[in-house]
């Protein structure tokens, strides 16, 4: 889901202080963005909510799944009549050093949506406790298209600033408490007009890429998974003997070839011996894969 996240960021007379935060101003220029790529996994299931049970409780399993979120800093009212949405409403609203901002309103006129954003500022320091963001959409059901609900939800903390920037001192998913979610449900209604069954499509991310305003950071766990480093090492694939082997330069000191899923989890941790320039990968199903010699990443696509 692609959404625009707009935040009114007023200027309120105080005093000045340590940080541009502290006079009640938006330390950047305005209008800005922040992007939000995420790679994690989507869980698709269907539960029946009627005695009629036409579709049984069915879970598909968790895949592998992308997601964009694009959060548009702008004080303009014109953004959002310009992509054609109406009954505008803004609420803004500022507690201690958090800002708070929502707006409501319909796209193209059928579909009513809200949006709620906040940064907490640390006091005196040019840094953020925590940015969130949260949007909901609706799409009404027809008599032949399922009702539609759509939810995303992104959060992060310990973040610091300049005037033209934000940023963090890692990459680490896990610091700096990341959690995005985008859900989606789809109400399938019987001709009597009760739900039948809804298709639910959740997804969670475990990495996010930030760029536009934020200085373009890979978050992951370890953060070298998602990072792209350049290969080094030589490692390569190929086919030893009916079975998967991985071939990399020599060293003279003991080393480990970690191997990763998608989702940053890993599958296995392959021992290499002194002086080795190969070794036998444990078997895996078909599709992509993370190899990890000495901080080094390879991505693989392995074939059926």
């Amino acid at each position: 889901m692609k959404c625009l996240v707009s935040i009114l960021l007023c200027f309120l007379a105080a005093n000045a202080f340590a940080s541009p935060a502290d006079s009640g101003k938006c330390p950047w220029k305005l209008p800005f963005t922040i992007t939000i790529h995420s790679v994690g996994g989507l869980h698709h299931y269907i539960s029946n909510s009627t005695d009629l049970k036409l579709y049984p409780n069915t879970d598909y399993g968790t895949t592998a799944g992308t997601d964009d979120f694009a959060m548009t800093v702008d004080t303009s009212i014109s953004d959002w009549e310009s992509r054609g949405d109406s009954n505008i409403v803004f609420h803004y609203s500022i507690n201690g050093r958090i800002l708070v901002f929502s707006v409501s309103g319909y796209h193209a006129g059928v579909v009513p949506y809200s949006y709620t954003d906040s940064i907490a500022f640390a006091l005196h320091k040019d840094s953020i406790i925590f940015l969130s963001c949260e949007a909901n959409d609706s799409y009404p059901s027809s008599a032949f298209m399922p009702g539609v609900s759509k939810s995303f939800y992104f959060r992060m903390s310990t973040v610091l600033f300049t005037d033209t920037s934000m940023f963090t001192m890692d990459s680490s998913f896990s610091a700096h408490n990341i959690q995005t979610r985008n859900d989606e449900t789809d109400n399938y209604f019987t001709f009597s007009g009760g739900i039948s069954y809804i298709d639910h499509k959740d997804f969670t991310a475990s990495s996010v890429i930030l760029t536009g305003l934020f200085r373009t950071t890979t978050f992951s766990d370890p953060p070298s998974i998602v990072a792209g480093a350049s290969p080094s090492n030589n490692i390569g694939i190929y086919n030893s003997n009916g079975s998967l082997a991985c071939s990399f330069d020599r060293s003279e000191r003991e080393r480990t070839l970690d191997v990763f899923s998608p989702l940053g989890i890993k599958l296995a941790a392959v021992n290499i011996p002194p002086a080795t320039d190969r070794v036998s990968l444990p078997h895996l199903q078909p599709g992509f894969y993370f190899l990890r010699l000495e901080g080094n990443v390879r991505k693989v696509l392995l074939g059926g």
